[in-house]
């Protein structure tokens, strides 16, 4: 009867054990689980990270070169405006040259409108 017992006792001992491994190895099973999950996670987000930074990456340079352009394209509007300044000051001095001459010819015309034509002996 003691013996008897006893292999009850450890059957009862040995099946607990059992639950216990059983569930241990389902513990186990679902940390893994949330393992490869959180690690899948983590990738996903690292993915998503680098594509925001290339993204911006992408952004920076684009608004970099346009930054470079404009600057180009100022420069360019102003060494035009600096030729066409030149140009209007070449322009004005011709102008007033030809202002000058036109005055020249004026003072001419009046001066001869003004002698008496020379005399002519008449036959």
């Amino acid at each position: 009867e003691k013996a008897g017992e006893e292999a009850r006792k450890l059957g009862e001992e040995a099946r607990k054990l059992r639950e216990r491994v059983a569930e241990l190895e389902r513990l186990d099973a679902s940390r893994a689980a949330e393992l490869a999950g959180a690690k899948r996670v983590s990738a996903e987000g690292e993915e998503k990270r680098k594509a925001l930074q290339t993204q911006r990456d992408e952004e920076w340079d684009t608004a970099l070169k346009a930054a470079r352009e404009s600057k180009r394209s100022e420069e360019r509007r102003g060494a035009e405006a600096a030729e066409a300044a030149a140009a209007l000051l070449r322009l004005q001095e011709s102008n007033q040259t030809l202002e000058r001459k036109v005055r020249g010819l004026e003072v001419q015309v009046q001066t001869a409108a003004r002698t008496p034509p020379p005399s002519t002996p008449t036959p």
